[in-house]
């Protein structure tokens, strides 16, 4: 027997990303750290996420281990793998070219900001969608790179100094 006929659901472009097929088993082939793909659509950002063991490996490596004064997209080693911790760290080189997180550059302005307002992370399990809710350009030593955030209070605190530090307001 068989039941009712069901009708599929009308296809719906703003669900784009659920087209986005990524080859997990072939990058975990070249990389066994590849933990994602991250992707600002409209943006030149769309590159392998990986961690490793430290914060320096991939600062000269790409995705696939080679040598790369480009370095790769990499997550803090600190971080979880499964990016369920409140703040994930995401470190990039920032060049002049708009490789790797050079087109970071474009987000302190409003309108630019307005037109790209979130990035995808796409892993195994899911598509995480992230809105950014601020854009400003800060040094190593910022709190920018807290990681003990982990009571309510001080995450609310942290996300209020972000938002009040954005260019892109």
């Amino acid at each position: 027997t068989t039941g009712p006929a069901i009708e599929p659901e009308p296809y719906d472009p703003s669900l784009w990303y659920m087209d986005v097929a990524i080859d997990f088993d072939r990058l975990q082939e070249s990389n066994k750290e590849i933990v994602g793909w991250i992707m600002v659509p409209g943006n030149k950002i769309n590159y392998p996420l990986v961690r490793g063991r430290d914060n320096q490996k991939y600062l000269t490596r790409a995705s696939d281990n080679t040598y790369s004064k480009l370095g790769s997209i990499f997550m803090d080693y600190r971080n979880s793998g499964d990016l369920t911790d409140r703040h994930t760290i995401i470190y990039g080189h920032n060049t002049k070219n708009g490789a790797m997180f050079g087109a970071l550059h474009e987000f302190p302005d409003e309108a630019y900001l307005a037109e790209h307002p979130q990035f995808f992370i796409f892993t195994e399990e899911a598509v995480r969608i992230y809105e950014i809710f601020s854009a400003y350009v800060t040094d190593a030593y910022s709190d920018t790179y807290r990681l003990d955030l982990a009571s309510d209070r001080a995450y609310t605190s942290w996300l209020g100094k972000m938002s009040r530090q954005s260019q892109a307001a």
